[in-house]
């Protein structure tokens, strides 16, 4: 899947979307930078995709409306 070999990276940005590839350990972290980052452009987070196969990669949207990525 993603690449992690360098530990927690913004892989994509644009508009309201970011992807984070990450070693599976750095899920909390990972999930922290994308709530901050849509803080920062007044949102919330909302988790639409991850697939972990050895490294993860997810994918999260700023929203307007708050839903929980569990």
């Amino acid at each position: 899947m993603g690449n992690c070999q360098n530990g927690v990276q913004a892989a994509f940005s644009a508009g309201d979307t970011i992807r984070y590839d990450f070693p599976i350990q750095k899920q909390s972290e990972v999930e922290v930078l994308a709530k901050n980052w849509c803080d920062a452009r007044g949102k919330n987070v909302k988790k639409s995709t991850q697939s972990c196969s050895g490294c993860c990669t997810a994918t999260f949207r700023c929203t307007k409306n708050y839903r929980d990525w569990e």
